[in-house]
């Protein structure tokens, strides 16, 4: 047989450029005939290789140095292919040239661009509002007027005044008054759809009406945030307040420049360098008092967040927001070098951290900080990604995918539909139940992005069901933004259960029926798995902004009929012990005992939990959670695992911990149903509320079961504690199979009884339920289902 000599071919090298924050497309069949695979990837952008077709984005988080403001310079990058075709082979090397940010501000002949969007362009806006004439019976028409409808409750309200407040307490934070800035884009988009639309002609002067009275008043505010700031560090004029009032008064200041151009108002700003000193001017032209006062906020925001390191919380993103839309606002008033050079110097830091927090965040749609949080987070960034990409044509999402699947996520947290009037959504972490942020605005919008069917079905479900926030005043995002045609779709049964993979977050409910039972577990890294390896690679360098997290790994939720049965903890000082989970000596997991979760200790230890298995059926889902890594190493815990099995028909819930020390420890487990209606009955606790009753079943002769006031910690900053009464296990040792059972059913109904014997091994345990016998092996993490009773 002959042989086919492969023939290595002379390396071919490309140089090619790129602008900064875009994506070159080459074909590398003009190169070199042949298959491909990338065998260097590139460091400072991300490769897509489809057939010859090689795509090249340059990531917008490139200067060199954290911490030291945004250097803009050309970066150099480069990416190796090998090319087979045959008995030949070859190696392309493309040697990257990345522009500078700068360039993007000038146009071919070197003058400075000033005729750049705001969020949409005028031939958009009056695209939608074309539609909204020409359909009055269209999806679009209909969100409008739900919009119209919002707005219109606005009417009769006023901003308040800030005179009086108390500017010299040390926690002043001006986020009551956040509120004021989104009203006033509220009234602006109401002025701005209705303008020249017949029928509205009395409203949509009332509106512009309106629209002025709110952006004054934040003109008369002397501060746009005061927190900690007679302490000599914090955040005056740069943290969430300041966000919100950079956007709206961007948007007002881009969108009306005709209707404002003979207005003045009263002019009102903190003196520099004093800590209550104001400057207050009369009959200041408000465009120059708007021009002044996004200058000067820019500045403060600037000098005070290019060391801000959290990148993947909210307040980076209500920063950044607001900052880009001041940079684009002012562009037609940069009449100096010195201003032009300032605009891209903001706007390459909003860039970098705006940027790099959008890479670092969960790639499958979750939020270290709950669903509310991450509404707040999320309708930022995409304010901040939208008016990126309009004015300088930068495209975040695309690049970073950071709310492809964040749907999902929504979707999965919601809590059974036929009960939103007592809460929406899954508490977790320090969020509460209720939404905070639309979510239909934001829905809408990712369905849009990313052709999310499911999502847009979810989006008109939360806006005809009315639990849209009631103070969230963005719905012309929906207005703006929504796709009407993209056909909404139902999700199936198959999605009852989603595992969350990066956070670690099992999602689990019997169906979609809107009152069905829903379970939760966590078990994962608090910040998540990209991030953490981000930070090993060296490309994550900050904080991981998970201070709204609990340490609460293998923590259980469970939800039915309209009721939580085993509660999480809500907005409290971080402990593991307000939690369904496992104290060691005591002592609970990596970063509790303070206000907010130090999550750092999960890089300095490099902690890892996480959800061995999730399996799921028709009868049942069986997860298995691996703790172990949440406690420090000196508490010489070598394994906590739970095996989690519920049955979905019979609505009871399995648990068996295998529990390993190398020495022996006092260990207890914490049990928190939501009800303190507890009466014992022989073995079994009978535990009643409103709409259930649930039984709980401690099952292992070894293990000691009290029903006693646990002490529990209630609020942040305090060292508030109450005694709440729950269920504590306890047992000392060095190797501890505990199993319990939770049964439940409407109140009145019969409620499944559940028997229990230890299997043919150490590591088998049995339960009977309703005729059938589940085996858990917690070593093999199997499930084996007979007829029978144990």
């Amino acid at each position: 047989m002959k042989m086919t000599e492969n023939i290595s071919l002379p390396e071919i090298v490309r140089n090619i450029s790129v602008d900064f924050g875009k994506t070159k497309t080459i074909d590398l069949g003009q190169i070199q005939p042949g298959a491909y695979s990338v065998t260097t990837a590139p460091a400072k952008g991300k490769v897509e290789l489809n057939g010859s077709s090689l795509k090249y984005t340059s990531y917008t988080w490139l200067m060199e140095k954290d911490g030291m403001g945004f250097i803009d310079g050309i970066h150099k990058d480069i990416v190796r292919i090998a090319v087979n075709n045959g008995d030949k082979s070859a190696a392309i090397t493309l040697n990257v040239t990345i522009h500078k940010l700068e360039d993007l501000f000038y146009d071919e002949n070197g003058n400075w661009i000033t005729n750049v969007d705001l969020m949409f362009s005028q031939e958009y806006l009056d695209a939608i509002k074309a539609e909204i004439k020409n359909n009055p019976d269209g999806k679009r028409t209909k969100i409008f007027r739900y919009m119209l409808q919002r707005v219109d409750r606005l009417l009769s309200d006023n901003p308040p005044a800030y005179a009086g407040r108390p500017n010299n307490v040390a926690v002043e934070y001006d986020t009551d008054l956040r509120y004021v800035a989104d009203i006033a884009v509220s009234f602006l988009m109401a002025y701005l759809l209705t303008k020249d639309l017949p029928g509205y002609e009395a409203k949509n002067e009332i509106y512009l009406q309106k629209t002025i009275q709110w952006v004054e008043a934040g003109l008369g505010y002397p501060y746009w945030g005061m927190t900690h700031y007679n302490e000599g560090y914090g955040w005056r004029n740069a943290d969430l307040p300041a966000g919100h009032f950079l956007f709206s008064t961007a948007m007002v200041y881009h969108w009306l420049k005709n209707e404002l151009k003979n207005k003045t108002c009263t002019y009102v700003i903190g003196e520099d360098g004093t800590w209550d000193s104001v400057v207050t001017t009369e009959d200041m032209p408000v465009l120059e008092a708007m021009e002044h006062r996004l200058w000067y906020v820019c500045k403060e925001m600037y000098h005070q967040t290019y060391t801000f390191d959290t990148y993947c919380g909210n307040h980076m993103h209500i920063r950044m927001g607001g900052m880009i839309a001041a940079t684009i606002a002012l562009r037609g008033n940069a009449d100096t070098q010195e201003k032009k050079d300032l605009l891209v110097k903001y706007t390459g830091l909003v860039m970098y951290k705006d940027g790099l927090g959008m890479y670092s965040l969960m790639p499958d749609g979750t939020s270290q900080e709950g669903v509310p949080y991450w509404e707040y987070a999320a309708e930022w960034l995409i304010k901040g990604g939208v008016a990126i990409r309009q004015a300088l044509g930068i495209d975040l999402f695309a690049t970073t995918h950071v709310l492809e699947h964040s749907g999902d996520y929504v979707m999965h947290n919601l809590l059974p539909r036929d009960h939103w009037e007592s809460g929406s959504v899954l508490n977790v972490g320090d969020s509460p139940t209720n939404h905070w942020n639309g979510p239909s605005n934001i829905l809408r919008f990712i369905a849009a992005e990313y052709r999310k069917a499911n999502t847009q079905w979810l989006a008109e479900v939360a806006e005809n069901a009315g639990i849209d926030h009631s103070g969230s005043f963005c719905e012309w995002m929906n207005v703006m933004y929504a796709d009407v045609n993209l056909v909404p779709e139902k999700p199936g049964l198959d999605k009852t259960l989603h595992w969350f993979r990066d956070l670690d977050h099992i999602l689990a409910r019997t169906d979609w029926s809107g009152n069905e039972d829903m379970l939760s577990i966590k078990c994962g890294i608090p910040f998540g798995k990209n991030l953490m390896q981000l930070q090993k690679d060296g490309v994550y360098t900050g904080r991981a902004d998970a201070g709204h997290a609990h340490p609460d790994a293998n923590h259980i939720t469970l939800y039915a009929n309209g009721e939580f049965l085993l509660r999480d903890d809500g907005y409290c000082r971080k402990f593991a012990a307000n939690h369904n989970t496992l104290l060691v000596n005591g002592k609970g997991q990596l970063g509790e005992g303070a206000d907010w979760l130090l999550e750092w200790h999960y890089f300095d230890e490099n902690a890892e939990p996480f959800i061995k298995l999730a399996e799921s059926n028709s009868a049942y889902d069986y997860i298995v959670g691996n703790a172990t890594a949440a406690y420090i190493k000196e508490l010489n815990l070598d394994l906590f695992e739970r095996n989690v099995l519920w049955l979905k028909d019979e609505k009871v819930l399995l648990v068996v911990d295998n529990i390993k020390t190398s020495a022996k420890t006092d260990l207890e487990l914490h049990w928190f149903p939501q009800s303190k209606n507890i009466e014992p009955s022989g073995d079994v606790y009978i535990i009643q509320s409103d709409r259930n009753a649930m039984n709980f079943y401690p099952m292992t002769d070894e293990t000691t079961t009290v029903c006693e006031d646990i002490l529990t910690y209630t609020a942040t900053s305090t060292q508030n504690t109450a005694n709440e009464k729950g269920f504590r296990q306890t047992y000392k040792g060095t190797d501890w199979q505990n199993a319990v059972a939770f049964a439940w059913n409407d109140k009145g109904e019969d409620v499944a009884f559940v028997n229990y014997k230890e299997g043919e091994n150490a590591n088998e345990h049995q339960f009977g339920v309703n005729g059938k016998v589940y085996t858990i092996d917690i070593a093999a993490n199997t499930v084996a289902v007979t007829a029978g009773e144990p």
